[in-house]
């Protein structure tokens, strides 16, 4: 390993007495209160899903650093200030990529997301996220400047194809912490943290790149393909 890479977690939180998660660097939970986001350092998992997530991103990068921002608690809900929040909190502490598994539908908050990927891009952080939900189209995994994942069913497990600027993937699970079976990430958020995984091991090796430089990377790579 050439870089260290640090890989933003932006769910539920991690568990910390998980071994197969480490090593885990600094994180933070992040609450909001009439509009305003507050940070604390609960960012502890008690549901499962950001576990489960960290444990897929970590099979495919054994020593990329994971840092936990807890905007999910007791439920997959979090307002969009929370979201907002937690990329530009990634922007602020020199991260490399953004895992972000759950997105949001309601594109009345385009501008919002807008702006937090611009400070993200600013910042050197490639933020990981789906391009659609049920669907629809999920912010911001669906903007220009993020790379936009679609599950992909038909694709080999561990294969991407990049279809129209979007990536395609079939996501994997890693080994499953306690709680994991209480709330399970669906497909769409197994295969954000298996692209994750996958480009977390390659900046280990290449060094920080950009949106545009991972989406080339995935479909060049030799699991990958463009159409």
């Amino acid at each position: 390993m050439a870089f260290e890479t640090a890989v933003v977690i932006v769910d539920s939180g991690i568990d910390p007495n998980f071994g197969f998660l480490r090593p885990i660097g600094d994180g933070v939970g992040i609450r909001v209160s009439a509009s305003t986001a507050e940070l604390d350092t609960q960012w502890q998992d008690e549901i499962g899903h950001g576990s489960v997530v960290a444990s897929t991103i970590r099979q495919g990068a054994p020593e990329a650093v994971l840092h936990p921002v807890r905007i999910f608690r007791t439920r997959l809900i979090a307002p969009v200030t929370a979201f907002a929040e937690a990329i530009t909190w990634a922007a602020s502490h020199e991260m490399q990529l953004l895992n972000l598994s759950i997105g949001v539908t309601k594109l009345q908050w385009r501008d919002t997301f807008e702006r937090a990927l611009r400070v993200a891009t600013r910042a050197g952080v490639v933020v990981v996220s789906p391009v659609e939900l049920g669907g629809a189209p999920c912010l911001p995994g669906c903007l220009p400047g993020a790379v936009g994942v679609r599950h992909d069913p038909s694709l080999a497990p561990g294969a991407f194809a990049v279809r129209d600027g979007v990536v395609a993937a079939l996501g994997g699970v890693g080994p499953l912490p306690p709680r994991a079976r209480s709330t399970m990430p669906d497909d769409a958020a197994l295969a954000v943290a298996t692209t994750t995984g996958t480009l977390a091991r390659w900046l280990a090796d290449v060094g920080p790149r950009n949106a545009a430089e991972c989406e080339r990377y995935l479909s060049e790579s030799p699991q990958g393909s463009s159409a």
